[in-house]
């Protein structure tokens, strides 16, 4: 099931050059105890190191080459066994990155 899914631009026009812009999402919505997962697709050129929080658990991974054609990554599972009332994204890109990004957050149908 999918909990949430955004995208945009990850590059910012500032004094008539292109610059890579962080993207940092936070909810305090409740997650209840399951598996939860993010998947971060990217288009474009550079690298990008994507963090997911929810709760108190948390993981952190590098996307080390965009592609045009598009590239996909699942960072490791969170698994909550008590419900959470809070969750981020994180998402860096190297500062000569210029991509666009596309996240989706994933919570186990079967309740796991």
């Amino acid at each position: 099931m999918i909990a949430s899914a955004v995208a945009r631009p990850f590059t910012e026009v500032k004094e008539s050059s292109p610059t890579a812009a962080t993207i940092r999402d936070v909810s305090q919505a409740e997650h209840v105890p399951g598996t939860y997962r993010l998947i971060v697709t990217c288009v474009g050129e550079g690298s990008i190191q994507a963090s997911f929080t929810v709760g108190a658990r948390k993981v952190t991974e590098s996307i080390p080459n965009c592609e045009g054609k598009g590239t996909v990554k699942a960072l490791e599972n969170i698994v909550l066994d008590k419900k959470a009332d809070n969750s981020e994204v994180l998402l860096s890109p190297a500062e000569t990155s210029n991509l666009a990004v596309a996240y989706r957050i994933e919570k186990d149908p079967a309740g796991n």
